[in-house]
């Protein structure tokens, strides 16, 4: 991966679907998402596996994939995985969006995107709380908005591998606004 397995709300928003979203190189590998409830046993392929290519001067070509989840129950727990030419290469559990009528919290912040110690703190503690949502109002990348830039100071913070004072796994755990 260039940039691991994060949510998105998707195009079509609701409390039974989200969109799987993840960069890797371009290549010719065969990707796949499955997802269940966490009351399910069986694995469910994702609706619509899509992939498009970004190439911008400066940055090597890369794919960003999309797959959407579509039968998640609102306001619950599910796990999902990723394979690469039938190996599993990623896992995940993550929280659906809750329906109207379930109370929630969504944590709101601005200015995340310098990728100092202070903003690897603040996703820390937005962790910690447990949000059924992020959002960042804005600033989201510095300097110019590069890709690059999302790769060395964005996704590392938001998107990291454990849970510490530098950033936590909040892009791949709950969905994340931006």
């Amino acid at each position: 991966f260039l940039v691991k397995p994060y949510l998105q709300l998707g195009k079509r928003s609701s409390p039974q679907s989200l969109q799987l979203l993840w960069h890797a190189p371009v290549s010719n590998d065969v990707w796949l998402a499955e997802y269940k409830n966490s009351s399910e046993t069986d694995w469910k392929r994702s609706e619509a596996l899509t992939f498009s290519t970004i190439a911008v001067a400066g940055v090597t070509p890369s794919n960003v994939y999309s797959a959407g989840f579509a039968s998640l129950k609102p306001g619950t727990l599910f796990q999902y995985r990723v394979s690469r030419n039938s190996k599993i290469v990623f896992t995940s559990e993550a929280k659906s969006l809750k329906s109207p009528d379930q109370s929630y919290r969504i944590a709101i912040s601005g200015d995340m995107g310098a990728g100092t110690t202070t903003a690897k703190k603040i996703a820390y503690e937005i962790y910690k709380v447990k949000p059924d949502m992020v959002a960042i109002a804005g600033d989201i990348v510095y300097n110019a908005g590069l890709v690059s830039e999302y790769r060395t100071k964005f996704w590392p913070v938001y998107n990291k591998d454990d849970v510490d004072t530098f950033g936590a796994p909040l892009m791949r755990s709950v969905p994340f606004v931006a």
